[in-house]
């Protein structure tokens, strides 16, 4: 799997058996700059699996300490969608 916490997301090649994506950003976020959404496409284009969330508040880091905005929840929904990759699984 791949985790982009508050990474670019500038278009790429996406390989026929890329891995799952999960994306978290905050539109606040200064680095992101408005760049658009061009991975994100790129995953979908190739018809792989992504998750994207794109919260309204948390700047750049917002992972890094509570706030009082819904980007708190990051890591929840993270650990939800890695459960439900089967990434959560104990080995035998």
């Amino acid at each position: 799997f791949i985790g982009d916490i508050y990474g670019p997301l500038a278009a790429v090649t996406v390989p026929a058996d890329a891995p799952p994506l999960f994306i978290a950003l905050a539109a606040d976020d200064p680095l992101f700059g408005n760049g658009g959404f061009g991975l994100i496409d790129s995953w979908r284009a190739a018809k792989r699996p992504v998750e994207f969330h794109l919260f309204e508040q948390g700047g750049h880091g917002f992972g890094m300490y509570q706030k009082t905005t819904t980007s708190t929840g990051w890591f929840d929904a993270f650990a939800r969608w890695l459960g439900m990759h089967g990434y959560l699984k104990r080995k035998a």
